[in-house]
């Protein structure tokens, strides 16, 4: 978190800020910003705290890279390609940003991901740092995704290269 004190009385008087509600959203809806919070302190301080946008994927688009932040937001940053999954197939960045919410917010070992790969359909694959290729339905949702983190972890599928669920109740696995 980026902090700043300025002294009320100074920033009136010198013209540098202006507080205002349009101001705020001016500084709010920044790419890089996740939030912000203004507190007043008594009888002369204010107290701006930033919290900024944290990159989560790469977005492959032709033979460009664009920063997925965790404010559904493109980020102008330079990262390690390694350590973020790569987004292929898809141009939504509100879509791409559903899929990686659910991700992270299932027992799925976010970290573990090496790719997601999107279809026209509106189904998407994600392939592991282990090249484990985990193939999902059309109609995704949280429950698949933490059933395929349970599959990971059972001895069944231990030496499986790929495991489909895209038809329902079914489970194919190869190996």
């Amino acid at each position: 978190n980026k902090i700043v004190k300025k002294d009320v009385q100074n920033l009136y008087n010198k013209n540098i800020i202006f507080l205002n509600k349009k101001n705020f959203e001016k500084l709010n809806n920044r790419n890089d910003t996740k939030g912000l919070t203004v507190k007043k302190i008594y009888p002369n301080e204010i107290l701006i705290n930033f919290i900024p946008a944290k990159p989560i994927s790469i977005i492959e688009n032709r033979n460009a890279k664009i920063v997925l932040g965790d404010n559904g937001k493109i980020l102008d940053v330079e990262i390690n390609e390694n350590n973020f999954p790569i987004v292929s197939g898809s141009k939504n960045i509100s879509h791409i940003f559903e899929v990686v919410n659910l991700l992270n917010s299932s027992k799925f070992d976010y970290d573990s991901i090496k790719n997601i790969i999107f279809f026209k359909s509106g189904r998407f694959d994600i392939k592991l740092k282990n090249e484990i290729l985990i193939r999902f339905p059309i109609n995704y949702s949280k429950k698949i995704i933490n059933y395929s983190s349970d599959l990971l972890n059972s001895e069944k599928f231990v030496n499986s290269k790929t495991i489909d669920l895209r038809i329902n109740n079914r489970i194919i696995k190869y190996e």
